[in-house]
């Protein structure tokens, strides 16, 4: 029922907002323009709120594979901060569940944090 009277009011203020439109914007007496419909005005509307938004994940840089699996220079090293151990999060995301391990321990060269609990 919310969800409903939401969008009622919704459509209610876009509808308004076009009446008003057409009553006192000087832009279509000037120059010949033609009243936009209520159709073509909804569209302009939807993509002058979304702009420029995208909803696209951050990805993360990654070593080449050979820097990776050569098993030379992986040394863990303390750091400061802490921040979630990447392995971790890796089988929680698999599992479909919240494993949630803080590491301060982090390899110098893969640049990951890890966790020495597992």
């Amino acid at each position: 029922m919310e969800a409903y009277l939401f969008f009622y009011l919704l459509e209610c203020c876009v509808l308004n907002d076009y009446v008003i439109e057409g009553h006192c914007d000087e832009r279509h007496k000037l120059k010949g323009r033609k009243k936009r419909d209520i159709k073509n005005f909804k569209t302009e509307l939807a993509v002058d709120l979304i702009g420029g938004f995208t909803q696209r994940k951050v990805t993360r840089k990654r070593p080449h594979d050979d820097a990776r699996f050569d098993n030379v220079g992986h040394f863990a090293v303390f750091v400061g901060d802490t921040k979630q151990c990447r392995h971790c999060l890796n089988q929680g995301l698999k599992k479909k569940q919240h494993i949630r391990h803080e590491s301060r321990i982090m390899c110098n060269k893969c640049d990951v944090h890890l966790c020495v609990a597992n």
